[in-house]
C-alpha cells in the first residue's frame, strides 16, 4: 500500500517544508522508493526547494478540476532529485480556500484516488500553516501525519489545535488517519527556552513519539541551492534526526498492516 504522509503545523516557519523534502529524499535514496511530493502550501516553498520555478499546472488546477478523473497526473512533473516527482503549488492555490463545493475537504483525496499512481511508493504532502480548508484536505487525504512545531513560546498551542482537528477528521471522514508523533524543529540544546519547551512538550504529550530536530543553518543553505539537506555536511544532525522520524513511520506502519 502506498504511504500517504503529511507534515502539519498551525504556525508558519516551523520547518514543515524542510521535513517534507528531507523525508522525500530519504525515502527515495535510502529505501529506493518512487516518491510523489504534493505541495499544498500557496507559498510554494517546497516547489521552489525542488527546483520548480514556473510550473504549467499546479495543485490549484488539480483542486479546481477535482471532479475530473486523473486531474492530478497532469500536474505531476519530474524533479532533478532521483526518484522524486512533484505536484507543485502556486500563490493562486490560496483562492481554493474560498471554494464552497460539495465535499470540498476531500478534493485532494479524490484526486489521489482517481490518479494513475501505480508507479508511486510514497506520497509526501506539505500542508499550509493554518487550520484552513487546504490543511483539512491534507489530513483527509493522508494515512499518516506528523505534527511539526518549533521550540519557541506559543508553538505548543498550535500542536493542540492540530491534534484536535486531526482527531475529528479521523473520527468523521478519514478513519485511516494515524498520528505518528510530534517533531520539535529548530531545536538548540544550548538555549534554556528550547529545553523548557521540550520538557513542556513531554509533560503534555507523554504518550506520543517525539523528536528533536536540531537547528542548522545548512538547512536554509540547502533550500537556496534547491538541494537535499544531506548534501551539506553541517546539516548532518538534522538529516539523521529526520531518518529517525522516517524509520518510526515505516516501522509502525508495517506493524499496523
Amino acid at each position: 500500500m502506498v504511504l500517504r504522509l503529511t507534515f502539519a503545523g498551525r504556525k508558519g516557519g516551523v520547518g514543515k517544508t524542510a521535513c517534507t523534502v528531507a523525508t522525500a529524499d530519504d525515502l527515495a535514496t535510502r529505501f529506493l522508493m518512487n516518491v510523489l511530493v504534493i505541495d499544498m502550501d500557496p507559498q510554494a516553498n517546497t516547489s521552489a526547494w525542488l527546483g520548480m520555478s514556473d510550473p504549467k499546472r499546479t495543485m490549484n488546477d488539480v483542486l479546481y478540476n477535482s471532479t475530473i478523473d486523473g486531474a492530478l497526473n497532469a500536474a505531476i512533473t519530474e524533479t532533478e532529485w532521483p526518484r522524486v516527482w512533484l505536484a507543485p503549488a502556486e500563490e493562486e492555490l490560496a483562492s481554493r480556500e474560498a471554494d464552497r463545493v460539495p465535499a470540498s475537504d476531500s478534493r485532494l483525496r479524490r484526486a489521489l484516488r482517481t490518479a494513475d499512481l501505480s508507479w508511486v511508493d510514497a506520497v509526501v504532502i506539505d500542508s499550509p500553516p493554518s487550520l484552513s480548508p487546504l490543511m483539512l484536505n491534507c489530513l483527509t487525504a493522508a494515512d499518516t501525519a506528523v505534527i511539526v512545531t518549533d521550540s519557541e513560546r506559543g508553538g505548543l498551542d498550535g500542536v493542540a489545535r492540530v491534534l484536535s482537528t486531526a482527531a475529528v477528521i479521523a473520527e468523521d471522514s478519514n478513519p485511516t488517519l494515524r498520528l505518528a508523533g510530534i517533531a520539535m524543529n529548530k531545536y538548540d540544546a544550548s538555549t534554556s527556552e528550547h529545553a523548557a519547551r521540550w520538557t513542556e512538550l513531554g509533560e503534555l504529550y507523554a504518550g506520543w513519539p517525539r523528536w528533536r530536530l536540531p537547528k542548522r543553518a545548512a538547512v536554509a543553505t540547502a533550500y537556496g541551492a534547491s538541494a537535499p539537506p544531506r548534501q551539506f555536511r553541517s546539516a548532518n544532525s538534522f538529516v539523521l534526526a529526520m531518518r529517525d522520524v522516517v524509520d518510526h513511520i515505516l516501522a509502525t506502519r508495517e506493524e499496523g498492516e
